[in-house]
């Protein structure tokens, strides 16, 4: 395969992680992250600069069951096991860290709101055992 070849093929699976990265609403940077590598190298796969790893192509198998054969070349498996097939996983899982992220909120609201209880508790405690004599109006 000549050089020109090579540079056209590397251009074609750097806009295929690109469109992946883009379904996704991922930076770089959050992508790098997830698959283990830099942001600076994401970015030499997508212009073309760089040539995709296999662990690359292990890691969005793993995290986005995107298809390594559509990455590499576009075509899908006959089963249809490309990215086409894989959207809707990939917007659940989408959703399920927006859920994750959420719960996480609500977990803090609920420690926040256990310890004003717990403090007016205590408050309602102390006033019980004071011996404070209120005197009647009547």
């Amino acid at each position: 395969m000549s050089n020109k070849n090579i540079d056209i093929v590397k251009n074609d699976i750097g806009m295929r992680l690109k469109e992946i990265r883009m379904h996704l609403g991922l930076s770089q940077s959050s992508m790098a992250n997830m698959l283990n590598t830099s942001a600076s190298y994401i970015s030499d796969i997508e212009k073309g600069k760089a040539q995709i790893s296999i662990n690359i192509l292990i890691a969005l198998y793993k995290h986005y069951s995107v298809d390594p054969l559509w990455i590499l070349t576009g075509e899908e498996r006959p089963a249809g096991e490309g990215i086409s097939e894989n959207k809707e996983l990939i917007d659940a899982r989408k959703r399920i860290k927006k859920l994750e992220a959420q719960i996480e909120v609500l977990k803090d609201m609920l420690v926040e709101e256990r310890k004003k209880h717990s403090e007016l508790s205590d408050k309602e405690r102390n006033l019980k055992r004071s011996d404070i004599n209120i005197p009647k109006l009547i």
